[in-house]
């Protein structure tokens, strides 16, 4: 799809051209969109907030953090007010009243947190995004930015400390485990437990945590990524060169695959801790291709015309009752290439 045909065009109001002829623009009245920094593709519209609105990106991210449920998308405030602020200072303002504000209602250790997920990826979003990278290569930046930024404050409460980071991680699994166990009905434990000891099931998670970890660090990026293509501040989509419904599109690097077959080949091995390494990266893998299923879903709604809610609700049964499906059409996709099938059909 041409970019191109996705920009609005500044026209006059008296709908003639700009090659010569007059504009008969009236100066009474409220203005439209302002019209902002032009890309290579265009110009850019830029619209027009009340005033009061100026006020929101100073506690909305807070916020959002602290509802629980809208957390995931608690960066997205910040990075609209940097696209659509030129006082830096205040963007940087925002930042820290936010933090200060999850400081002080939540505690120390949610403002660790918010630091890892919120401020590492407003602070770095605005400079990948400036860099001629892909779609996957700002991701994965940004799941790296996010991941290295959760070690360093690992390392930093160690040394602060004098603790180990990772023994205080462990005991603090362990204890949240332990807390899970007692709060549930006995049927409920039993069900859960299915005759394994708890020492053991709570070594199984622990084995299987960095995962874990990884998966929602990755949708994490995912999801915010989206929210603010979707929402095209400053026209950011266009400056990377994608069309509006890009998703429909998208897909895993093909290069993938080996590490994936490999890391599934070391699940079925007794290499120690090797195994447990790679049983963490065969899980991973399997969630970037869950994503590209879903993608391969929303190409088909697209093209069997589905509407809204039948999306929806299409998309809620198969993540949720269909979840192989969804794995096996991302990971297949490589050698079958359904959406290019449905094309020629």
């Amino acid at each position: 799809m041409n970019d191109n045909a996705e920009l609005p065009e500044s026209r006059s109001k008296s709908g003639k051209n700009s090659e010569g002829e007059s504009s008969t623009e009236a100066s009474s009245g409220p203005r439209g969109p302002e019209v902002g920094a032009s890309s290579t593709a265009g110009q850019i519209l830029v619209p027009v907030f009340p005033k009061w609105v100026g006020v929101v990106p100073f506690f909305m991210s807070a916020f959002l953090y602290l509802s629980g449920i809208l957390s995931v998308f608690s960066p997205v405030p910040l990075i609209i007010l940097y696209y659509y602020t030129n006082k830096k200072p205040l963007y940087f303002f925002a930042i820290l009243t936010n933090l200060i504000l999850v400081g002080l209602l939540a505690g120390l250790g949610s403002a660790g947190i918010f630091m890892i997920l919120v401020v590492s990826f407003v602070l770095a979003f605005p400079v990948f995004a400036r860099r001629k990278l892909t779609v996957n290569q700002l991701g994965s930046m940004l799941l790296i930015v996010l991941l290295a930024s959760g070690w360093a404050l690992m390392v930093g409460y160690g040394l602060a400390a004098r603790v180990n980071p990772l023994i205080e991680l462990r005991d603090f699994i362990f204890s949240f485990l332990d807390q899970l166990l007692q709060s549930l009905p006995a049927e409920s434990r039993t069900a859960l437990l299915a005759d394994i000891e708890v020492v053991e099931w709570k070594q199984g998670i622990l084995r299987e945590f960095p995962s874990a970890v990884g998966i929602f660090a990755f949708f994490f990026v995912v999801i915010n990524l989206g929210v603010v293509l979707r929402l095209n501040p400053r026209g950011i989509r266009f400056r990377l060169g994608l069309p509006p419904y890009y998703f429909r599109s998208w897909k895993a690097p093909d290069w993938l695959v080996w590490p994936t077959l490999v890391a599934g080949l070391g699940t079925l091995m007794d290499w120690g801790w090797g195994s447990t390494v790679a049983l963490n990266g065969f899980r991973f893998f399997m969630a970037v291709y869950a994503l590209q299923g879903v993608a391969i879903l929303s190409f088909f709604s697209d093209v069997w015309g589905l509407r809204r809610w039948t999306r929806s609700l299409l998309m809620g049964v198969a993540l949720f009752v269909l979840s192989p499906l969804v794995l096996s059409l991302g990971f297949f996709d490589l050698w079958f290439d359904f959406r290019s099938k449905i094309r020629q059909s």
